[in-house]
């Protein structure tokens, strides 16, 4: 950063971006360099009051603009020795499984891209998940941004 917005201002720091995005990577079929994208951030500090905000404002704009049969599927990714752990555990699955070229290297780079694979989704169904390799706290945690989420009628998968 070359401004040190981490130095400057007030945390937790919220932030939005718009506008024309280009994709590093060569583009699939269908997909464009170019594309245009919106989004928000909030840095500088870790609470779940701050994820339900996020995740608000986002169901907020989708009604909004008409997307009124809406179900959020949420997902929540550990940290430290639970994410080492899980990503060891992932990976064994994965070994043993029929992946497509795209995922075999996935698996050895980054386990978790494997999940977004759509040739071999078929697959992911019984893969371990998550969480159960979450922490007592991160798991109490998640909990609650269900249950808060729930009470503001969003609705979650």
């Amino acid at each position: 950063m070359e401004d040190k917005l981490y130095g400057k201002y007030e945390l937790p720091l919220k932030l939005f971006y718009i506008g024309n995005m280009f994709r590093y990577e060569r583009p699939q079929h269908g997909r464009l360099r170019q594309f245009n994208q919106f989004g928000v951030e909030v840095v500088g500090a870790k609470n779940y009051l701050l994820d339900v905000e996020v995740i608000l404002l986002g169901y907020t704009l989708l009604k909004t603009i008409g997307l009124n049969y809406l179900t959020l599927k949420l997902n929540y990714l550990t940290v430290g020795a639970a994410r080492t752990k899980y990503l060891a555990v992932l990976t064994a699955f994965f070994q043993q499984q029929e992946l497509c070229a795209d995922c075999q290297i996935c698996v050895k780079k980054n386990p978790l891209r494997v999940l977004d694979c759509k040739i071999d989704q078929n697959k992911f169904d019984i893969a371990p998940k998550i969480y159960d390799y979450l922490t007592e706290e991160e798991n109490n945690e998640f909990k609650a941004l269900q249950s808060l989420l729930t009470k503001l009628e969003v609705p979650l998968f």
